[in-house]
């Protein structure tokens, strides 16, 4: 008999991913909380699980081996916080609303929270502030929110399946924590 998966369902199972930007870098999730890019394929801080908080958009990013989750504050700088809500109901530092690029197979990662949206006009000239994305620029550092913007290589990150290996692996130490 073929096996029924609902859509639902398969959106609220965590992925094992590796995020490569577009700039040449994994996206790192070190224990220490510091966010960071590697060229390295092989490196298990890059190996993050990406799961669902308000179907179908808006998601968590956690470092499998870093256990942390890649959050961001008010100033734009993205690191990686022990605790995350995976709820619902109150937007966190560390829900992002992830979106397939259209015409490449590359994802961007928005904050959902920042930066705060203006109650009121603003009196001085320009707009409101741009979204803030999860960036890492050419030499593998972290871009500030304030720094980026919607289309640029440094905003755009390939989802990459794990070997199964790595995956067997990292889903025996899930186990293990929990």
């Amino acid at each position: 008999r073929p096996m029924h998966i609902s859509i639902g369902r398969m959106m609220q199972e965590p992925r094992l991913r590796m995020l490569y930007s577009r700039t040449g870098y994994h996206l790192q999730l070190l224990k220490n909380g510091t966010v960071t890019g590697i060229n390295s394929g092989s490196d298990k801080y890059a190996i993050v699980q990406i799961v669902s908080i308000r179907p179908p958009s808006v998601v968590a990013i956690r470092g499998v081996y870093g256990e942390r989750y890649l959050a961001m504050n008010k100033k734009g700088l993205i690191y990686g916080t022990s605790y995350c809500p995976l709820t619902q109901r109150k937007t966190k530092n560390c829900h992002f609303s992830e979106a397939m690029n259209t015409g490449a197979k590359y994802n961007t990662y928005k904050s959902v929270k920042y930066p705060p949206k203006r109650k009121r006009p603003s009196k001085k000239k320009g707009k409101r502030p741009n979204d803030y994305y999860v960036a890492l620029d050419r030499k593998g550092k972290p871009l500030n929110g304030p720094q980026t913007k919607p289309g640029r290589k440094s905003v755009l990150f390939l989802p990459r399946h794990l070997d199964d290996e790595a995956s067997n692996d990292a889903m025996t130490y899930l186990g293990e924590r929990n």
